[in-house]
């Protein structure tokens, strides 16, 4: 009996014990994120194991027909110096395409004066060159976020399981220079409303950088109108400036700067995801392109006009972060990294309880789940939809209480 005793004891102490485990995992969002990330690149891994390179492989961008394609196609664009931007049709800022050109000198001559980009796989200095590239930037990445999350519970689990989710794995084998630009961004996210004036100028200048080196993040900067901040605004587009006009140099003087808006223009009209919103709609190129710059317009508008209401930080990037992922030169589940600011924000002020939970999901699920790019898109689009229509309903919420607050309200005597 007396063991009998002991056994029903331990097994009340046990499922106590996994009681409280689990209503703490629930209540800690950092805690929560983490498991399901872990959990998805656990599922991840023994589907491999199962199936083999074919569920490995299919995730990934043309089944990695381009592997790092972004990388080493922007290494030997950059070598073209002045051409990278006339014959080349290059995108990138003049200070991306700098570091491209500086990391093209580690690359041999016979491969640069080559006419196929994808001809580094012949070459070790430019399998080096990918590795040293590749684990610099999760280095900084992850002790980044180490700082940002340190007085959170569960933080440090919660960095290393960031560097196993599929939007980081994604970006790796992509080679993005979103791999630089993340860190600069997500230090602004981090610091513009820091106490000390030092933290707050350094966000500034990690805002101009990473929009001198991706463009877009710099729509993360409404977040300072939002807040009234009008002059610090005015000196983050001042360090931008020069970050834009000094690396111009190098490839001919600031009339670059023209064509590298041309180029990213003909780019978000007309490239693949674009092309393939034309062939859904039945659109002509020339109709496609008038709908597309109108659909734009109106995103950025919208955006614009939200950043002025009175809402925690996280929704303004979410906003912000969701609105440029509806551009079809942004649109990838790699690109979803841009909702990480939003994500990071929310996991560290917020509680998982009622609405707060369907932000939780929608912003999370591309972050734990591994699903193959044939099925990527559809199921971004409706995560997109949904966050962009609960942002904006919360927003017009906002403002209709704000005009009621203003009406008088007539009293009878």
């Amino acid at each position: 009996m007396r063991a009998l005793n002991r056994c029903s004891l331990k097994e009340g102490t046990w499922r106590r014990g996994a009681a409280d485990w689990c209503v703490a995992l629930v209540r800690n969002p950092v805690t929560c994120l983490s498991f399901l990330i872990l959990l998805g690149a656990l599922l991840f891994f023994l589907c491999c194991l199962f199936v083999g390179s074919t569920a490995f492989l299919e995730v990934f961008h043309l089944g990695t027909a381009d592997l790092f394609g972004d990388f080493f196609h922007s290494l030997y664009d950059a070598a073209r110096g002045e051409a990278a931007y006339t014959e080349q049709g290059v995108i990138y800022p003049p200070l991306a395409n700098l570091i491209c050109l500086l990391l093209a000198r580690f690359l041999p001559e016979s491969y640069l004066a080559g006419g196929d980009p994808l001809a580094w796989r012949a070459s070790h200095a430019a399998m080096l060159l990918l590795l040293f590239f590749t684990v610099f930037s999760y280095l900084c990445l992850a002790f980044l976020l180490q700082r940002i999350l340190r007085t959170s519970r569960g933080g440090g689990l919660l960095a290393f399981a960031l560097s196993l989710s599929f939007p980081m794995l994604f970006l790796a084998e992509r080679g993005n220079l979103l791999l630089l630009a993340l860190p600069f961004l997500l230090v602004f996210t981090w610091w513009h409303d820091a106490e000390a004036p030092v933290a707050r100028e350094c966000a500034l200048l990690c805002l101009a950088v990473a929009a001198a080196l991706k463009l877009y993040p710099a729509l993360f900067g409404l977040v300072l109108l939002a807040k009234k901040r009008y002059r610090a605004a005015c000196r983050a587009a001042l360090y931008a400036a020069l970050l834009f006009l000094l690396p111009s140099f190098a490839f001919g003087g600031p009339a670059l700067l023209w064509q590298m808006a041309v180029n990213a223009f003909r780019f978000s009209s007309g490239g693949q995801n674009a092309a393939h919103f034309m062939a859904f709609f039945g659109f002509s190129r020339q109709t496609g392109t008038l709908v597309l710059c109108l659909l734009y317009g109106t995103a950025l508008a919208v955006t614009v006009l939200a950043s002025f209401l009175p809402r925690p930080s996280w929704q303004h990037f979410l906003l912000t972060g969701a609105v440029l992922l509806t551009f079809s030169s942004i649109f990838s589940a790699y690109n979803w990294l841009l909702l990480l600011p939003a994500l990071l924000a929310f996991v560290r002020t917020e509680p998982l309880r009622g609405i707060n939970w369907v932000y939780f999901l929608l912003m999370s699920l591309p972050f734990f789940l591994f699903v193959p790019k044939a099925w990527q898109d559809n199921g971004l689009i409706v995560l997109l939809a949904l966050l962009i229509t609960l942002s904006l309903g919360q927003a017009l919420c906002l403002a209709c209480r704000g005009v009621a607050r203003r009406i008088p309200t007539n009293t009878e005597e």
